[in-house]
């Protein structure tokens, strides 16, 4: 063995025992609760997105009944344009939205990085891609508004844990980052949880243009099925049919024909309504989901701080954990 070689283990083995012995506190299951908070959260941007194209698939269908109700073409096409429209409005999250959950999933991820039990080449590479990744998300962020900033730099957290010395020198830093990168993201997660919140309660906009609540888009959605449906269903067509009087003489004699409902047409508005039920329940339980991750989250970061078992953490992170089982539940109901 080079002297250069043994130099890098003496390094690392000693200082790997000092941090064990010292800042680096955090036991097994510590770690593993953090473990389970980040597994719960890295993908919680798949919530509010399925809320959001539910919404937009059902407003879709709603619009299509209000155009098959009009019996003028340029007024028919009309309908469907502005159902288009409208959707283009609500369909993605862009800006300061998009950005606010893929910081939240890449740190969850980076959780899960950060606090797993073995030490792989796969580590290495993927906690320097989400270090950078992390970093990189926030820079954008911060680019946005100058009033709102998130802290930069906590990316380097993960890529902290690539260093000299290999596995034990990697497990020795693991407790010590992992507290570092929890205590540097709580006000972030903070921020960003109160961003998804207003997100899904003023982030939406009426047929006009104008800002509403998604609960009131959809109420409104309620009614509208009920009245286009019925707009639908009282379609009608007057059809003119020349015929003979008993003279033998030409004469015009009118017809209206009524639209009836189809087995296959109550079915989808049954669907619709039951729908609408099941999108209020997402949006409901997606609330609460967001506002319990955050509690969740500083919660956790005080068991560390105050070093203790986290048997009072684990009170919040079953009710976080349920929410995630009820976000599940409710997105199933939506067909």
């Amino acid at each position: 063995m080079t002297h250069h070689n043994l130099f890098k283990k003496s390094v690392a083995l000693i200082i790997g025992t000092a941090l064990l012995n010292g800042c680096a506190s955090l036991t097994k299951s510590q770690l593993n609760e953090v473990n389970t908070f980040g597994q719960l959260t890295s993908n919680f941007s798949a919530y509010p997105s399925k809320f959001i194209l539910s919404f937009n698939t059902i407003n879709e269908k709603e619009a299509l009944l209000r155009a098959n109700s009009r019996i003028d073409p340029d007024t028919h096409f009309t309908e469907i344009d502005s159902a288009y429209q409208h959707k283009k409005e609500n369909d993605t999250l862009t800006g300061k939205s998009d950005l606010t959950f893929k910081i939240i999933d890449k740190y969850a991820q980076a959780l899960v990085l950060l606090t797993a039990d073995k030490h792989t080449k796969q580590l290495d590479t993927a906690a320097k891609s989400f270090g950078t990744n992390i970093d990189g998300l926030i820079t954008n962020y911060n680019k946005i508004d100058s009033k709102d900033q998130l802290p930069t730099g906590i990316g380097g957290a993960v890529a902290e844990l690539i260093t000299l010395g290999g596995e034990q020198f990697i497990r020795s830093r693991q407790a010590k980052e992992t507290k570092d990168f929890v205590t540097k993201a709580d006000p972030m997660i903070i921020r960003l949880t109160n961003n998804v919140i207003a997100q899904l309660g003023n982030g939406a906009k009426d047929k006009n243009g104008q800002p509403v609540t998604f609960s009131d888009l959809v109420n409104q959605l309620r009614q509208d099925i009920k009245t286009d449906y019925k707009a639908f269903l009282g379609k009608r067509t007057t059809d003119i049919v020349i015929k003979k009087n008993k003279d033998n003489a030409d004469y015009s004699a009118s017809f209206i024909n009524y639209r009836y409902a189809t087995l296959d047409d109550d079915r989808e508005c049954l669907q619709l309504l039951s729908d609408l039920d099941a999108l209020q329940r997402l949006l409901n339980d997606t609330k609460t989901a967001t506002a319990n991750l955050a509690k969740a989250h500083h919660k956790l970061l005080t068991d560390i701080d105050t070093k203790k078992s986290l048997v009072e953490f684990a009170t919040e992170l079953q009710t976080y954990g349920d929410n995630i089982k009820d976000l599940k539940t409710a997105i199933q109901k939506i067909k």
